[in-house]
């Protein structure tokens, strides 16, 4: 989505260092793509937290408040 121009800023939630081969190139593309990356307080990989532009530690109270389906199989 990148390459097309879809969107500024992408917002990752993730904590594995894997994530930089995609956060990097992103970051990188013309016309200089934004990333923020939400984390959970440690369990993030400093490296990944490091390279974004806006790091965030996601709040457990939020996803308290989520209500999820469920399929009873």
């Amino acid at each position: 989505f990148a390459a097309e121009n879809k969107f500024d800023t992408a917002i990752l939630v993730a904590s594995d260092r894997d994530y930089i081969s995609a956060v990097r190139p992103t970051k990188e593309y013309p016309g200089g793509k934004k990333v923020e990356v939400v984390y959970f307080k440690g369990y993030a990989s400093a490296s990944l937290w490091q390279i974004a532009d806006v790091p965030r530690t996601a709040r457990p109270s939020f996803f308290e408040q989520l209500k999820f389906k469920t399929n009873n199989l």
